[in-house]
């Protein structure tokens, strides 16, 4: 995967998880997914072998990062894979096209919906071999730790190892859509399109709406709250995390969902702490980081005044765009 500079062509940075001793023919055949989500700007893709990739974006470069070279690269890292892998480039394992992951993903605000391989890529259960399913639709949250990076998961229906038999997802106002098909023409083999709600627009039975007297679903979601798992709100409750807290941490830049909020409460941070982190020019979104900042003992008053973000230079075009092109070259 590359980032070029669309004036010149000159390579930004890149991304190859797969050095070549080791490609069996693992390629992008993923057309990335580029967005802006809480923790940055972002392109994520799935490799045919299952295995998926955030890159940061970044603002000039070009970058590098020793860590991800191989002899010869000047490569960069991705900011997570999944499922996790603790050093790369791959020195072992088998990547090649089979079972051939093929399909781009979808990106609303931080979830990614993605067909993809998943943990039995790299874990085995005795007695419980993995399979790795192509229908298998993951809801991944870009800007959470690895330990919590599935939301959660769905076979799409009919699905199996054929290549193309589940489409890319899509996704509008919470809702994905998939679709899925098998040998065309004949009633036994049907073509069908699913939606499916997410999670934070129509939960499961055992959710209940962060705000009391609302009840769970549509009319939580489009009132701005969150539907949550109850255990997840029992225990939110005990650590002491209430709307106003959330409110406040909210208002101050921080996001998140309730496991975020929980453990920003456990660990004792107030929200008047991230109020002074903003009125320094700090804007700090991600509660690991937060958490990371509290635990040190960071303080506002030793960080310097932030500067003003200097505004965004105009696109120049290339040197040879001409505005009034001749179309016949006559000089008329």
């Amino acid at each position: 995967m590359l980032k070029l500079d669309w004036t010149n062509g000159t390579v930004l940075w890149q991304l190859q998880p797969v050095p070549f001793d080791l490609d069996a023919d693992p390629d992008w055949a993923s057309p990335p997914t580029v967005g802006q989500v809480s923790c940055g700007s972002v392109a994520l893709s799935v490799q045919k072998d299952g295995y998926v990739y955030a890159v940061d974006i970044k603002t000039g470069g070009p970058f590098s990062n020793p860590a991800c070279s191989s002899p010869g690269h000047s490569l960069e890292c991705p900011r997570w894979s999944f499922p996790f892998v603790a050093h790369l480039p791959f020195t072992g394992g088998t990547h090649n096209d089979t079972p051939r992951f093929i399909r781009m993903g979808a990106l609303d605000g931080d979830r990614y919906y993605v067909i993809a391989g998943g943990p039995s890529l790299t874990s085995s259960i005795p007695g419980s071999p993995g399979s790795t399913p192509t229908n298998r639709l993951y809801s991944l949250n870009v800007c959470t730790s690895d330990a919590d990076r599935i939301r959660w998961i769905l076979d799409v229906p009919g699905g199996d190892d054929s290549v193309g038999s589940i489409s890319a997802p899509s996704v509008a106002n919470g809702v994905i859509y998939i679709a899925r098909s098998d040998a065309f023409g004949t009633a036994a083999t049907p073509h069908d399109v699913f939606a499916y709600a997410d999670t934070d627009v129509l939960p499961p039975a055992s959710f209940v709406c962060s705000y009391p007297g609302l009840p769970s679903g549509l009319s939580c979601s489009a009132a701005g709250f969150q539907n949550i798992d109850s255990d997840g709100l029992t225990e939110a409750r005990a650590v002491g995390v209430t709307g106003d807290y959330v409110r406040a941490l909210r208002s101050a830049g921080v996001t998140g969902d309730l496991d975020a909020f929980v453990q920003l409460r456990a660990v004792g941070l107030k929200p008047e702490y991230v109020q002074s982190l903003r009125r320094q020019g700090y804007v700090v979104r991600s509660a690991d980081k937060l958490v990371e900042m509290w635990a040190v003992g960071i303080k506002p008053g030793d960080l310097p005044i932030a500067p003003p973000r200097p505004p965004r230079p105009p696109k120049v075009p290339p040197a040879d765009w001409d505005p009034n092109p001749d179309p016949d070259d006559d000089g008329g």
